[in-house]
C-alpha cells in the first residue's frame, strides 16, 4: 500500500504516522508545467493509453503462456506503438481549443488545434496513435491527425453537446455520446456515419463499451448505481414507507442535491421524503452570486455531467 501525500514535510510526517505500518510514503514534486490554455482544461489523453492499460491483451484474442510472456508481449506492443517518436499528449479546454504535446521533448505545444464553436470537453487518441477525436458542446466531432495535429474531417449528426467519445480495438470506429440521447459509431475510413443507436430516455453522458457486442452493451455509472441501490431497497421496506430521508456528507452530499427529487418518484404519493446534505459541500452568497465562473459551481455541474444524471437534479 501507498499513502500518497502531497502537503509540506511537518504535515506529511503527521500524516505518515497514521499510514498502515510497512507503507510507503511517496513525496510528489512537479516534474513539468505546460501552459498555454486560456482556460479549465477538461480533457486528457496520451497516445500510448491503450497499450499501457490493455497491456498484452488485444481485439485478436491471442493468449499468452505465462506471466513472463506476457511481459514481453505487453512490452513488445509499447515499443512498436511508440516506435521512434516520443509519446504525444493533447488537451483539450473550455477555451475551445486543444493542444498536442511532446512533453519529453519540449514544455512548448507542438501544435494547436482550433475549429470548436464552444468547449471541447473529450479528446481522445485511437489505439494505434494515429488519430485524435474530440467532442465538443457545438455538436460536432473532429478527427485529428494524431502525429502532426492537422484537421482531418468533421462528423455531424449531433443535435447535442457530445459528451464522450470511444474507439474500437482496430481504430476503425469511433462511438460518440450526446445530451441528445442518442448513440452513433462513426467510420473512419470512409469518414461517416455507420449506425444510429436511438433509444435513451436521457442524455447520454457517461459509458463504457464492449465493443465484442456494441449493439447491446452499454454501461452507465453514477446514474445506474443510484437506479440499482434504489431498486434493492423497494422490495425490502423502502417500497411501503411512510417517511424518506436521504442524507449523505462529502461525496454523498452532492448524491443528495443530484437525488432528492428522484427519490419520491419511486415511492407512493403520500410518503413524506426530505433530504439532508449534511456536510462537506457548501454553497455561499459569493459563489451564488458567481455562479457561472465559480470552480465550486463548475466542479457541481461537471460532477452531473460526467455521471450521466444532469437531469435528475432538484429544478
Amino acid at each position: 500500500m501507498q499513502c500518497l501525500i502531497t502537503r509540506s514535510d511537518y504535515v506529511l510526517d503527521k500524516l505518515a504516522m497514521n499510514c498502515i505500518p510497512g507503507a510507503v510514503v511517496v513525496r510528489l514534486s512537479l516534474v513539468l508545467s505546460l501552459q498555454g490554455h486560456g482556460h479549465w482544461v477538461n480533457s486528457l489523453a496520451l497516445s500510448t493509453e491503450y497499450v499501457l492499460r490493455t497491456g498484452a491483451f488485444d481485439h485478436t484474442g491471442k493468449k499468452c503462456s505465462s506471466p513472463e510472456e506476457m511481459k514481453e508481449v505487453a512490452l513488445a506492443r509499447y515499443n512498436k506503438m511508440r516506435g521512434d517518436a516520443p509519446e504525444r499528449l493533447v488537451s483539450g479546454s473550455d477555451d475551445f481549443t486543444m493542444f498536442l504535446w511532446e512533453p519529453s521533448v519540449s514544455k512548448h505545444p507542438k501544435a494547436r488545434m482550433t475549429g470548436h464553436q464552444q468547449l471541447v470537453n473529450h479528446v481522445y487518441f485511437s489505439p494505434d496513435g494515429q488519430w485524435v477525436a474530440s467532442a465538443p458542446f457545438d455538436k460536432s466531432i473532429k478527427l485529428w491527425n494524431g502525429v502532426t495535429g492537422k484537421f482531418v474531417a468533421v462528423f455531424r449528426g449531433h443535435v447535442g453537446p457530445v459528451y464522450q467519445i470511444s474507439w474500437s480495438a482496430d481504430s476503425r470506429l469511433l462511438l460518440s455520446g450526446s445530451k441528445d440521447s442518442t448513440l452513433k459509431i462513426w467510420d473512419i475510413r470512409t469518414q461517416k456515419l455507420k449506425q444510429d443507436l436511438p433509444g435513451h430516455a436521457d442524455e447520454v453522458g457517461n459509458f463504457n463499451l464492449d465493443w465484442t457486442h456494441w449493439t447491446s452493451v452499454i454501461y452507465f455509472r453514477g446514474q445506474k448505481i443510484w437506479q440499482a441501490m434504489i431498486l434493492d431497497l423497494l422490495p425490502k421496506g423502502l417500497a411501503h414507507a411512510k417517511k424518506a430521508l436521504l442524507s449523505g456528507c462529502s461525496a454523498g452530499g452532492l448524491v443528495v442535491f443530484l437525488h432528492c427529487d428522484n427519490l419520491s418518484r419511486f415511492l407512493p404519493r403520500n410518503t413524506t421524503v426530505k433530504c439532508l446534505s449534511d456536510a462537506s459541500f457548501f454553497l455561499d452568497m459569493q459563489v451564488l452570486s458567481t455562479a457561472r465562473s465559480s470552480p465550486t459551481m463548475f466542479c457541481f455541474n461537471r460532477t452531473a455531467l460526467v455521471e450521466g444524471n444532469e437531469r435528475s437534479r432538484p429544478r
